[in-house]
């Protein structure tokens, strides 16, 4: 007997959801040396105007892309990207978080950049961001929702194959929750496997097998989660180290470079101009 799609089975996985926006930037800014990128959100990038052409490029292992003004340009959380760009470039930058349990955001393993052509939401966002401050609740309220429209309109652009990992993620209910409110740098795969009474090797092979990251990425990326928390609360690196059981600070800082490219130090100066 097939299994028939409710009403209630649509409410309670789509309320499981928890949808946000991270940054709404309309401008420029340089990065005249390329730099790589990793974060732990998603990109939607727009440029407005690019009076330089190819100098002004993103790039990953499986793509080139010379920002073209009426394109839009999708970058998945975690993937790694190149960014060359100059003062001549103006461009519209949203930053969101689709997370479909705590923790697991629904792009998180979508690898592939994406280019396409901007959808009519893109001109009312650019519209908005210079919108009066007493217009500020209704606009808000408005940007957010063209957002969410726009995040939809790019999932249609991915193969529901690149979603069978994370959707596996959601059987892992339970670890998740763990790793949101335990994970530190001293947390191990035996750790997980012990949740589900079986060897680390049995654990790995069956987590790996069905998400298609392994548990040891898992645990990185919560503990990156953790770490960028306590960063936007102003705490320091050496206080960072510590609460989360590094070593020493030269280890959060190894830890940290690995998986976004940068510093704590630069992180934090490239934070406020975040492209």
């Amino acid at each position: 007997m097939g299994y028939d799609i409710t009403r209630n089975d649509i409410l309670k996985i789509f309320n499981q959801t928890r949808f946000q926006l991270l940054n709404y930037a309309c401008g420029s800014y340089s990065i005249l040396h390329p730099q790589i990128y990793i974060k732990t959100h998603n990109r939607i990038f727009c440029p407005l105007e690019n009076h330089s052409g190819n100098k002004n490029y993103i790039e990953s292992e499986n793509c080139h892309y010379t920002f073209t003004p009426g394109k839009l340009y999708f970058i998945p959380a975690y993937a790694k990207s190149i960014w060359r760009l100059d003062e001549h470039l103006k461009y519209l930058s949203i930053h969101t978080s689709l997370e479909i349990i705590p923790g697991i955001e629904l792009f998180s393993n979508c690898a592939r950049i994406l280019e396409m052509d901007c959808p009519e939401e893109i001109a009312e966002l650019v519209e908005l961001h210079a919108s009066k401050k007493e217009d500020l609740l209704l606009n808000s309220i408005t940007v957010g929702g063209l957002v969410y429209s726009l995040q939809i309109q790019i999932l249609k652009h991915y193969d529901a194959s690149d979603f069978l990992g994370v959707t596996f993620l959601k059987k892992y209910n339970r670890l998740a929750e763990y790793l949101s409110s335990q994970v530190n740098a001293q947390t191990s795969v035996e750790d997980l496997a012990a949740l589900y009474n079986l060897s680390r090797v049995a654990f790995t092979r069956n987590f790996t097998t069905e998400t298609g990251i392994t548990p040891k990425k898992l645990i990185d990326r919560y503990t990156l989660n953790r770490c960028l928390d306590l960063m936007n609360k102003g705490i320091s690196s050496k206080e960072i180290s510590s609460t989360l059981h590094f070593s020493n600070e030269f280890a959060f800082s190894r830890f940290f470079k690995r998986l976004t490219g940068h510093s704590p130090r630069n992180w934090k100066k490239e934070r406020a101009n975040a492209i």
